[in-house]
């Protein structure tokens, strides 16, 4: 399955769409990776480590081709390691 949803997700990889929510962490992420303060220069509500991680992200996508692409790949390989700790945790809880 995670084979699968590794291929559907890089299948669909694209910079054509940014949602609202996609261009709000993308913008803030993009502005930090510029030298831009959490905070104090930026507001967000969202938790700084989140934040920082996604501008490194941007940093490291600017410089290989594109930061759209290299988030999206990220969230593709977070997702997929997400369900692989569920199917960890539903097996070591196999009430069976």
């Amino acid at each position: 399955m995670g084979l699968v949803a590794l291929g559907v997700g890089i299948a669909t990889l694209s910079p054509a769409y940014i949602d609202f929510g996609d261009g709000n962490y993308l913008y803030i992420a993009w502005r930090m990776s510029q030298g831009a303060q959490l905070y104090s220069d930026i507001l967000s509500p969202q938790p700084p480590l989140h934040l920082h991680i996604g501008a490194a992200l941007v940093w490291l996508g600017e410089r290989i081709g594109s930061a759209v692409i290299t988030v999206r790949f990220a969230l593709v390989l977070i997702h997929i390691l997400t369900g692989w700790l569920i199917y960890r945790l539903a097996r070591a809880w196999d009430f069976g």
